[in-house]
């Protein structure tokens, strides 16, 4: 009896045995069936985690470049950024004179991303209207026009205006606004704006608080207060930024001349800048002339094919005196501009030699002038793109064509100039 008592306890046993192994069996499976999700969690959010890492550095490395060489800082067109245990590497190419495309790979613990950039250099510069004059105000006489729309920190002054007409909107500001026999609009189209209005051929809206005997028998419509002031086109702080692009090509010391054909910029020039009969310059860089620019007769100024539809610059610290028949060429690529830049207050100082800041006649082209600080006068059946001044002129059948896209004019900087982000995209 004792030997079958052993037999069944021991039968008892090995049971007990094989459930236990039975039970950690599966607790066993169980337990790595939940580590398994858990694992492979883990994994995951380290990858994403890491591939986040991967394109935040991929995005710092683009931004830390951007602002390189949008401030002008030094940078080189294949660098390498660590950051964090992550390498990104920065490759820049350029697409074209104005143009450049970043691309950078990120890699954090081989979880790899990309990003690339499109910039493009360009000012805010915006002429958006055919004549801007500040508070010296606009003059027209002896048949001039101005297609387009004006704009004028003084008074708007016509005189016979049968003659002299503004196909678009006339606007003077301030409580002192004028605007006196002048032809305004085409068709019914073409407001004038202005405190007062007098004498006028008003087509489109008469706004303004006083009007006496106006051409049409149109009465104010005195709804709208008088128009505020507004500043010019180009700044200050951007003319210094063109003469410190012009600076970094070279000096040219005392007068710059030369014969029948020259290639120029960019470029500074301490004395003066003299073009004599039919030469022609060819601008390829911003040029600065610290004294005053002369054209003789039929000179010609023509920005070099690389300026595609980007603008040129030519500055002068004195008066701008073109000679009749002078013409302006773009690049041959539409909506492409000369603009011709004085800081001049001329005709005031002494060394204006009674000339305006800039002086036109019987000129045509592609050409935009800009005398914040002085006058410039317009004859001689001058026809150009657009105008801004303290004071503008025009008499004799001078013309301004105003050309729609002049309001985004797009101007060639140097290296401390502005630069904008066309495109950023994160790439395969």
């Amino acid at each position: 009896m004792k030997y079958l008592y052993k037999i069944k306890n021991n039968q008892k046993g090995s049971a007990m045995l094989v459930s236990i192994i039975f039970f950690l069996s599966i607790s066993l499976i169980i337990v790595l069936g939940m580590a398994n999700p858990a694992v492979r969690g883990y994994t995951s959010a380290r990858n994403l985690l890491n591939s986040k890492k991967s394109y935040a550095l991929a995005e710092s490395a683009g931004e830390d470049i951007f602002y390189r060489i949008k401030n002008g800082r030094q940078y080189l067109l294949s660098e390498t950024l660590t950051l964090d245990g992550g390498i990104a590497d920065i490759t820049i190419t350029n697409t074209g004179t104005t143009k450049k495309e970043i691309k950078v790979k990120a890699d954090n613990s081989n979880l790899e991303r990309s990003v690339n950039l499109k910039i493009s250099s360009g000012d805010g510069v915006s002429f958006n209207y055919g004549i801007q004059s500040g508070s010296g105000g606009f003059i027209m006489d002896n048949g001039s026009e101005v297609t387009g729309n004006v704009y004028s920190g003084g008074i708007i002054q016509g005189y016979d205006n049968d003659k002299s007409f503004i196909t678009g909107t006339a606007i003077s500001s301030g409580s002192n606004g004028l605007i006196d026999e002048v032809l305004v609009g085409t068709g019914s189209v073409g407001d004038a704006i202005a405190h007062t209005v007098t004498e006028s051929d008003v087509l489109g809206n008469l706004y303004c608080q006083v009007g006496l005997i106006n051409k049409n028998g149109k009465v104010c419509d005195t709804s709208k207060l008088d128009p505020v002031d507004i500043g010019m086109p180009i700044s200050d702080a951007q003319i210094e930024e063109w003469k410190v692009e012009a600076e970094a090509g070279g000096v040219i010391t005392g007068d710059y001349s030369f014969d029948e054909t020259a290639s120029l910029g960019p470029k500074k020039i301490t004395g003066n800048l003299i073009i004599s009969d039919d030469d022609i310059l060819n601008l390829t860089g911003a040029v600065w002339v610290q004294g005053t620019i002369i054209t003789d007769k039929k000179a010609k100024i023509k920005l070099d094919s690389l300026y595609s539809s980007d603008d040129g610059i030519l500055i002068a610290d004195k008066y701008i005196s073109l000679s009749n028949d002078t013409t302006f060429e773009g690049s041959g690529t539409d909506g492409s501009y000369i603009a011709l830049v004085t800081t001049s207050d001329c005709p005031i100082s002494a060394y204006c030699d009674d000339e305006p800041a800039i002086n036109i006649q019987n000129n045509s082209g592609a050409v935009i002038l800009n005398a914040q600080n002085g006058a410039i006068h317009i004859q001689n059946g001058s026809e150009l793109k657009s105008a801004a001044a303290k004071l503008i002129e025009m008499i004799n059948n001078a013309k301004i064509i105003y050309d729609s896209g002049i309001a985004n004019s797009n101007f060639v900087t140097g290296p401390s100039g502005t630069w904008n982000i066309s495109e950023w995209k994160e790439v395969e």
